[in-house]
């Protein structure tokens, strides 16, 4: 029974139901886990954190770490969420490998399309690379600026005529990113492009001004109608890196490990 002030509680919300439903189910695989056949169970875990709040998320994925995953004793594992708080711990869960040593473990992402009004479907789709590897977007428009910004070999032109959805992009790949890194490191603000003079040391490179501004949105008409010149996307993203590591080396040279990137490079 559970007790609220010393009394037995008889309305509980939708996330104590949740939760003691979820220890009774740990409590059943606790037990079906060291049974016979334990080794081709399929065990399916469903948004365990459903209604829950942000102090029981790391409970949870404790109890499926625990009881399930350390174990390693099971046929296979399925997990969904929706908690990007809770797909992070996820990342750390015990993983099983193959007879070849790698991780046996794939990542997907369920994306519901609208066919009309009232019609939907959904398909599992592999997860972005953002969000498998990083969680988050910051090291993800790091690495598109890093991308953008590196020397390669043949005609970088033509790479990006290949590459065209990040080339068309790059403008809000790099405004987001000077955002995001602003935003914590002058966090006295809700408008952190304001601090971009000081980043910069008191005067804006007016290839940076140009592409956060004009290549971010379409603000005039004709923005649109012209094209965007390579050599000036480059620069910029050069102009952002080099800022960066002289500005935070360690955190320059963390981001570019978090993306397996080479932290000497010169661009």
């Amino acid at each position: 029974m559970v007790k609220r002030s010393g009394e037995y509680a008889k309305n509980l919300s939708e996330g104590e139901r949740s939760l003691l439903a979820f220890c009774y189910f740990i409590a059943m695989m606790d037990d079906e886990l060291n049974g016979p056949g334990a080794d081709k169970m399929v065990i399916v875990i469903d948004d365990p954190i459903s209604s829950l709040d942000s102090s029981h998320i790391f409970f949870m994925f404790s109890l499926i770490e625990s009881v399930i995953a350390m174990r390693m004793n099971y046929g296979q594992l399925f997990i969904s969420t929706h908690n990007l708080d809770f797909l992070k711990y996820l990342k750390r869960i015990t993983i099983p490998k193959t007879p070849d040593g790698k991780k046996s473990v794939s990542w997907y992402q369920i994306e519901k399309l609208r066919r009309g009004d009232d019609d939907y479907k959904s398909l599992i789709k592999p997860m972005p690379n953002y969000l498998e590897k990083y969680v988050t977007e910051y090291n993800f428009l790091f690495e598109q600026i890093y991308e953008m910004a590196a020397p390669c070999r043949g005609d970088k032109a033509r790479k990006i005529e290949n590459t065209y959805t990040l080339f068309y992009s790059i403008g809000n790949i790099m405004r987001k990113f000077l955002e995001c890194y602003l935003y914590y490191r002058y966090p006295n603000t809700d408008q952190p492009m304001e601090h971009l003079t000081k980043f910069f040391d008191g005067h804006v490179p007016v290839e940076i001004n140009r592409i956060i501004n004009e290549y971010s949105h379409l603000a005039r008409g004709d923005r649109g109608l012209t094209v965007m010149e390579v050599p000036e996307m480059e620069t910029s993203a050069r102009l952002i890196l080099d800022t960066l590591r002289t500005k935070g080396p360690d955190h320059y040279q963390a981001l570019c490990r978090s993306v397996g990137k080479d932290t000497e490079l010169n661009f």
